[in-house]
């Protein structure tokens, strides 16, 4: 995370003459780092079709099943990208049940109906964007 921040803040300079503060940069790193690893924390990346980190994130998702919290990773991380104006994403996660939901493979089970509905009317804002199983 703090390799992220220092990356992001070294672009800024470079691309947008924004000079870097430190301690936003060690604060920031350090609030996703903690976010991150507490319990049923979600997170997720974004990289460029190179391999390149676009955008991460987490949060604390509080006392969910995993199935919810994964969820809420997809939904947050295509809210990010909608957010961002990205057009075209190929979103990947290691939640078969959630990629076959999305996909209209499986019906969705009750408890993640609702973030399902919400996957799939944020993937709508995009000119292209499709869901798989990463096998990693």
């Amino acid at each position: 995370m703090l390799c992220w921040q220092i990356w992001e803040a070294r672009n800024h300079l470079i691309f947008k003459n924004i000079k870097p503060h430190l301690v936003r940069v060690l604060t920031v790193a350090g609030q996703v780092g903690v976010d991150y690893w507490q319990q049923n924390s979600s997170g997720f990346v974004f990289r460029d079709s190179d391999g390149h980190v676009l955008l991460a994130g987490a949060k604390n998702s509080g006392e969910n099943t995993i199935s919810v919290v994964e969820c809420i990773a997809l939904r947050d991380g295509l809210a990010y990208a909608a957010h961002r104006g990205w057009r075209k994403i190929l979103a990947e996660g290691d939640s078969k049940l959630i990629i076959d939901c999305v996909n209209k493979k499986a019906m969705a089970p009750w408890s993640i109906n609702l973030l399902i509905k919400d996957i799939t009317l944020l993937s709508s804002f995009f000119d292209s964007c499709s869901f798989s199983k990463f096998y990693g």
